[in-house]
């Protein structure tokens, strides 16, 4: 019986925390596609240190672009061997043809579409170069999971699937690139059983936008949250800053379990907001900041925590940017923040604007994939250094989430949301996130 390896590649594997861990889903989605005639098994790099020596017939390595560099060693060490390598997911996507230069095949897209094919290729000795994936459909072959036992590892969140696409082609995200712009929804039925049968208490909604956009969109949120309700699930999601305009969907979704949302808000610049091409938040214009704490406000109403998602670097920020968030997270009460240095990733806008102004500071490519992850910074800012860049978002990050900063924080939580769970998460996130960017900084004091 032929062996078919994926694996989960990890960057730093021996420095990496263990903290916060979500489940691989593509690689037990891809490994329950696979037909019962081959032997199948996952490495999560996370769990399993790999072993390069392993007899297997075909290894498959999915990676994000920070990832990029682990992927393609591992592909070496394989290929070295004789093993033919198969290299997926969304980097390669961007980029297939420096993907293809390390490894003997890539997946284009959406490995759903085009896995049976390749097998059946490679199981004929006529493996392809490229195989294009296209746009699955989110049907019961195509998101069933039912694999779960090749990672019996003790993750922390467990993610699920509704929907794929996102309307919103901001300038900085790759998301519209690799699933489109438009909506594609899995049945809810099908979403439900999937829940129903997790063995764990809390999950997370991997959906870039869970409400989607447009009436019909709405309505199948509230078929989704209504089907949820009996469940005695909690998750964590991510959505659009507008479902702040729909008390009763909110009311819905906190009913049907959701206790954290994640809101992109990017910036408290409209000039920022306007480079990274996220309109939707502009919505009002006049006095968008004030909207911003509102749509928390109305969040916290139905018992739900915000966790606000914030980017530095664009070309209106100056060294204030930071005391200005710093400033805004409190006044608005966020429960927890993420702040990110814009990430210029490959086929993007962003990207292609920086490299165009050859402002890209890191561009030994593939190996300065790995500092392309939020906490280096990769470019030439505008309006103040790179140190100046990094060292400001350190600072923030302190400033929000010390020790005494993150168990305020929670207790405001607990007030807000009267929800003790929701003041743990929030606790335990901020000062996670603090520690990571003092990890990332000392690591790294000079990027170069």
């Amino acid at each position: 019986m032929k062996k078919i390896l994926f694996i989960n590649p990890v960057a730093n594997v021996h420095n990496a925390s263990k903290t916060i861990l979500v489940k691989p889903r593509n690689l037990s989605l891809l490994a329950d596609l696979t037909p019962d005639k081959y032997d199948v098994e996952i490495c999560d790099e996370w769990f399993t240190p790999l072993d390069p020596d392993a007899r297997v017939d075909l290894v498959a390595v999915t990676c994000m672009t920070p990832i990029a560099p682990r992927a393609y060693e591992i592909a070496g060490m394989f290929r070295s061997r004789g093993v033919p390598v198969v290299l997926g997911g969304i980097h390669p996507s961007l980029v297939p043809d420096e993907a293809g230069r390390h490894a003997d095949s890539v997946v284009v897209g959406e490995a759903e579409g085009c896995w049976s094919s390749l097998l059946e290729d490679w199981n004929a000795h006529r493996l392809r170069p490229r195989y294009e994936g296209g746009f699955a459909t989110l049907c019961e072959d195509t998101v069933r999971c039912k694999r779960e036992d090749l990672l019996p590892h003790p993750y922390t969140m467990v993610p699920v699937e509704t929907t794929r696409g996102c309307p919103y082609d901001c300038s900085f995200c790759s998301v519209t690139r690799f699933y489109g712009r438009r909506y594609r929804m899995r049945p809810v039925d099908r979403v439900v059983a999937e829940v129903a049968s997790l063995d764990m208490s809390w999950f997370f909604f991997i959906d870039d936008n869970i409400i989607g956009s447009g009436q019909r969109c709405r309505e199948r949120s509230v078929e989704l949250f209504d089907a949820l309700r009996g469940l005695k699930k909690k998750f964590l999601c991510g959505a659009c800053i507008t479902v702040a305009d729909d008390p009763k969907l909110l009311k819905k979704m906190y009913a049907a379990g959701a206790r954290q949302v994640f809101i992109g808000f990017e910036s408290i610049e409209k000039d920022a907001l306007g480079m990274l091409g996220k309109k939707v938040n502009l919505r009002h214009t006049n006095d968008y900041l004030s909207y911003y704490k509102y749509a928390v406000r109305k969040i916290h109403d139905q018992g739900i925590s915000v966790t606000g998602g914030f980017i530095v670097g664009t070309d209106s920020d100056d060294k204030n940017i930071f005391r200005k968030i710093v400033d805004f997270v409190f006044e608005a009460s966020i429960d927890i923040d993420q702040i990110n240095i814009l990430i210029p990733l490959p086929q993007t806008r962003i990207y292609e604007q920086f490299s165009a102004q050859n402002r890209l500071l890191v561009k030994n490519f593939p190996k300065d994939w790995e500092k392309y992850d939020g906490s280096h910074v990769v470019f030439q800012p505008k309006n103040m250094t790179a140190d100046e860049l990094r060292e400001g978002r350190f600072w923030a990050y302190k400033a929000t989430s010390s020790m005494s900063m993150s168990l305020l924080r929670s207790s405001k939580t607990l007030g807000t949301t009267k929800n003790l769970k929701n003041a743990s998460v929030a606790f335990m996130f901020n000062n996670l996130k603090r520690k990571g960017a003092e990890a990332s900084i000392l690591q790294n004091p000079i990027e170069k």
